[in-house]
C-alpha cells in the first residue's frame, strides 16, 4: 500500500481489531445501560434528524407518484424528474418500502395510500404468475421491459411484502412474501446449497460469478418474513443462508464479494474486492437476528463485521468510510466514500453504541455523522447527494437514480430515532427510580 494513504485506513481512535470486539462484547440483555450519544443535531444548522427524515419523505411523495403508481425515481438535485426511464422490483419495492415506512412513522394516511398502490403496481406490472417470480423491470406505462429473474430484487419483493404485512396487518401480503420465497428457493438455489443471481425464463442461469450481495438481501428480508411465520420454517431457512455465508469467509469479519461458479473467493482482477460497508450491513442484520433468537451466538461473528469494517473502511482522519478494500483489507486505488455505505455504517455503529454499549466507537459514530453534514446532505433542497465532489468517484449531485432510492437514507434514520426514543426510555426508568 502507498505509505501517503495508509494512515486514513488505520483503526479509529487508535483502537485494533481485537479492542473493537472487545469493546463490544455486551450482548442484547445489557441495552439498558451504559452511556451512548444523543444525535439529536443531525442535519445542516441543527436540524433535528427527525425532521430531516420527514422532509426527504415528503419530497418523495410530492414527486414519485405516477397514475399506475409505478413510481417515478429519477430526480435531480432540485427534485425534478431529469429523465424517464425503467421501473424495476427495486425502485417498486424500495419506494413503497419508504412510504410504508412513512405511514408508520406519521400515521398520514396518504402515505398509506401510496404504499397499497404501490403493492398493487407491482402485482399487476411485474408479477408473472403462479411459479413464474417476478418480472425484473417494465416501462413507465407497465409495459414488460425485461423478464429476468432476479434474486436481488425478488428479495426486496419479500422485504416489501413482509413489511406490508406487519404495517396494515394484512395477511395475504405475508402470504405473498411466503411465496415468493417458494419460488426463490425453487428457481435459485445452486447445487452448493447457495443461491444464485440472475436466470432467464428458460431456467437457464446468467451468472459468470457468483455474489454474496443477493444472499444478504435474502437474510434481510426473511429475518422480517420469520415473525410472521408460524411454522418456524423461515428462521431455519435464514439460518441456513448465514451458515452458507460464514463457511465461505477466508477469515472472522472478511466477506469477499463475488466469487467463482463454484463459491470459492475471486482473488484477482476487479472483482477481488471487500464491500466494506456490506461489513457494517451484516453486523446489523446479525444483531437483528439475535434480537429474534435465530441463534445464540451470533453476536460474535456480529462483533467481527463491525470490526473489520471500522479496522480496513473507517478513515480516522478525515471521517466516514472507504467504499471498498482488497482481500487483504488494503484500500483500492479508487478511494470512493460511497453514499450508501456511509448509511449503512451509521445505522450499525448507531445500533452498537446504543444496543450493545459499545463505547469505543462513540466518537467515530459522532465524526461519521459530521462527515455526512458535511458532504451529502444539502441544506438547500433537501435530501442525500448521489456522490459529491471530492470524495471519489463521477460526481453527482442527483437525489434519486435506478439504485439511489433512499431505503439506506430512510433506514438509517430510523435506526437513529429508535436510539433516541430508548434514550427517552432509559430517562424516564432513571427518574421513576430515584
Amino acid at each position: 500500500m502507498d505509505e501517503k494513504t495508509e494512515p486514513s485506513t488505520g483503526p479509529a481512535s487508535g483502537y485494533t481489531r481485537r479492542e473493537f470486539v472487545k469493546g463490544s462484547a455486551v450482548l442484547l440483555g445489557g441495552a439498558l445501560a451504559g452511556p451512548w450519544p444523543l444525535l439529536h443535531a443531525f442535519a445542516s444548522d441543527n436540524e433535528p434528524i427527525s425532521l430531516f427524515l420527514d422532509k426527504v419523505l415528503l419530497s418523495w411523495r410530492k414527486n414519485a407518484d405516477t397514475p399506475n403508481a409505478l413510481f417515478h425515481p429519477y430526480f435531480d438535485r432540485q427534485w425534478q424528474r431529469y429523465k424517464d426511464g425503467p421501473r424495476t422490483l427495486v425502485t417498486q419495492t424500495r419506494i413503497t418500502y419508504n412510504f410504508m415506512r412513512a405511514f408508520e412513522r406519521t400515521g398520514d394516511q396518504a402515505y398509506a395510500q401510496l404504499a397499497l398502490r404501490g403493492l398493487d403496481a407491482l402485482t399487476t406490472y411485474f408479477w408473472a404468475g403462479d411459479n413464474k417470480g417476478w418480472h425484473w423491470s417494465c416501462h413507465p406505462d407497465g409495459r414488460l421491459l425485461d423478464d429476468t429473474s432476479d434474486a436481488y430484487g425478488q428479495a426486496f419483493v419479500i422485504l416489501v411484502f413482509s413489511t406490508a404485512a406487519a404495517v396494515f396487518k394484512n395477511d395475504h401480503y405475508r402470504d405473498m412474501a411466503l411465496l415468493t420465497w417458494q419460488y426463490m428457493q425453487q428457481r435459485f438455489r445452486d447445487k452448493q446449497g447457495g443461491l444464485v443471481w440472475k436466470v432467464n425464463r428458460d431456467g437457464r442461469v446468467l451468472d459468470t460469478f457468483k455474489s454474496q450481495n443477493p444472499m444478504m438481501h435474502v437474510f434481510e428480508a426473511l429475518l422480517a418474513l420469520a415473525p410472521l411465520d408460524t411454522t418456524g420454517t423461515v428462521r431455519k431457512d435464514a439460518t441456513g443462508i448465514w451458515h452458507f455465508i460464514r463457511a465461505r469467509m477466508p477469515s472472522p469479519g472478511c466477506l469477499p464479494e463475488w466469487y467463482d461458479t463454484s463459491w470459492q473467493p475471486v482473488r484477482t482482477g476487479d472483482k477481488a474486492i471487500i464491500e466494506v460497508g456490506h461489513a457494517f450491513e451484516w453486523a446489523f442484520l446479525l444483531s437483528e437476528a439475535q434480537a429474534l433468537n435465530l441463534e445464540s451466538n451470533l453476536m460474535e461473528p456480529a462483533r467481527e463485521f463491525l470490526a473489520y469494517g471500522m479496522q480496513h473502511g473507517y478513515d480516522s482522519k478525515a471521517g466516514g468510510i472507504f467504499s471498498r478494500v482488497d482481500l487483504e483489507g488494503n484500500l483500492l486505488k479508487d478511494t470512493r466514500k460511497g453514499w450508501w455505505e456511509q448509511c449503512e455504517a451509521i445505522r450499525t455503529m448507531q445500533r452498537y453504541v446504543t444496543r450493545h454499549n459499545s463505547k469505543e466507537i462513540i466518537e467515530p459514530l459522532k465524526r461519521s455523522i459530521d462527515f455526512v453534514r458535511q458532504h451529502y446532505m444539502d441544506a438547500v433542497y433537501g435530501g442525500w447527494y448521489e456522490n459529491p465532489p471530492g470524495l471519489g468517484g463521477t460526481e453527482s449531485l442527483i437525489k434519486g437514480s435506478m439504485y439511489k432510492l433512499d431505503y439506506h437514507v430512510v433506514n438509517m434514520c430510523r435506526e437513529i430515532l429508535a436510539a433516541d426514543s430508548l434514550s427517552n426510555t432509559r430517562a424516564k426508568i432513571a427518574a421513576d427510580t430515584k
